[in-house]
């Protein structure tokens, strides 16, 4: 009974909720809304008539009059019925759901870098390589970074059993000429600066300077060395480790054997008169036995010798002056890594020390300002302090054998 009357009241609103304008007039009610009363009371009627039939029947569905006419659905979701409005919203929330699944598979495929996690290492596709940095002008001036420096392990005397001569043992020092100690002071980068190359040049000596190819007017000042009493050495500039450039036409690792050759050649040509090579910072190449080999052999065709400034401790240039009875030399002592006075006094008296010790010890010092002015005061006192004063090819002669600093440093350890 209920279900009937809810029926009845949502036909009657629905018939009067769809009466057109013609019906309202031949009715003879005004279209502008005289009847719009009835039709609102009606929808209501209907309203609460379907209200009190859900409340009845909770679980009753909707018959087949209520589904099958489509008069029945109200209107709503702007102009879309009850029945169209949920296929549309169904529609949209499927295809939605298909482009986010469809977005995060590519998102998923797309190519990312890999992140390197603890203990992994990222490597690159291709190998970089180091280019060869161009030819430019020689600077006028080094940085405190860009002079040979050494680093506190390269203090510490390499292990050297491997190239002991025949029978294993090293050779005995020799006591120098005349029983005094001999120390040979060594001034690089010359040529740079023409002012402090000339005021190096001008010093009490014999000492051993060494002349950057590429610097200024080399020819003049080594001339004016030779002239002073002094001995001339290239400062042959080669690769270091870290980014300090040696300058142009350097011996770099990753030459050809020919290239080599040729800034081999053209380096010794640009130094008139040198008896001997010591390296421009090379800390990289002296490491490298096969580089070392390629110099060293055309030193000693040249009859030339060998400074190792020492500016890394696994240098590879003893053993193989020791195999190719290279002349060769270390050295000992750096003079001015702290450009003060103070510091460069107690490098001296280091080397003074080593002297007495040992019979004969290198200093290397740069041409500042201040290590000059020291020097300029030191080296007319050495002799009175019982010093002889010798360029490094007469400790070379002296001590005869380049595992002499083996020896020294045995006889050292014996001591402590």
């Amino acid at each position: 009974m209920t279900d009937h009357t809810s029926r009845r009241a949502r036909l009657i609103g629905r018939g009067q909720k769809t009466q057109g304008p013609a019906d309202q007039g031949a009715s003879g009610h005004d279209p502008s809304g005289g009847d719009s009363d009835g039709s609102k009371a009606g929808a209501i009627a209907g309203k609460r008539a379907e209200e009190t039939s859900t409340k009845a029947n909770p679980g009753r569905l909707p018959d087949a009059g209520d589904v099958a006419d489509p008069a029945v659905n109200v209107e709503a979701d702007g102009g879309l019925t009850e029945g169209e409005a949920p296929r549309r919203w169904t529609r949209r929330a499927i295809a939605g759901g298909l482009a986010l699944t469809a977005g995060g598979l590519a998102f998923g495929l797309w190519p990312r870098p890999e992140r390197a996690g603890k203990g992994s290492r990222v490597v690159p596709l291709t190998p970089p390589r180091r280019p060869e940095p161009a030819p430019r002008p020689a600077p006028t001036d080094l940085r405190p970074e860009e002079m040979a420096s050494v680093s506190p392990e390269a203090t510490a005397p390499p292990q050297a059993e491997a190239i002991l001569p025949e029978g294993g043992k090293a050779p005995p020092l020799k006591t120098p000429p005349g029983g005094r100690p001999q120390i040979a002071i060594v001034i690089d980068d010359l040529g740079l600066r023409h002012a402090e190359s000339r005021r190096a040049v001008d010093l009490p000596g014999p000492l051993t300077l060494a002349f950057l190819p590429y610097g200024q007017s080399i020819a003049a000042l080594s001339e004016r060395a030779r002239a002073n009493g002094h001995e001339v050495i290239v400062h042959l500039p080669m690769e270091p480790e870290g980014r300090s450039d040696p300058g142009p036409e350097a011996l770099r690792l990753g030459l050809g054997a020919g290239e080599l050759e040729k800034r081999l050649t053209w380096n010794l040509a640009h130094v008139p008169g040198h008896v001997g090579v010591n390296n421009h910072m090379g800390s990289a190449m002296t490491e490298n036995a096969a580089a070392m080999e390629l110099v060293l052999g055309r030193l000693r065709q040249d009859g030339g010798y060998f400074l190792d400034s020492r500016t890394t401790a696994r240098s590879t240039a003893r053993a193989i002056a020791a195999r190719i009875s290279l002349p060769y030399a270390e050295r000992d002592v750096f003079l001015d890594n702290d450009i003060t006075a103070a510091a460069i006094e107690r490098q001296l008296a280091e080397t003074e020390s080593l002297a007495r010790r040992y019979g004969s010890a290198i200093a290397i010092g740069h041409p500042h300002a201040q290590t000059l002015k020291v020097l300029e005061a030191w080296l007319p006192k050495a002799r009175e302090k019982g010093f002889d004063l010798v360029p490094v090819s007469a400790i070379i002669a002296t001590r005869g054998s380049p595992l002499w600093r083996l020896a020294r440093d045995r006889k050292g350890s014996a001591r402590s």
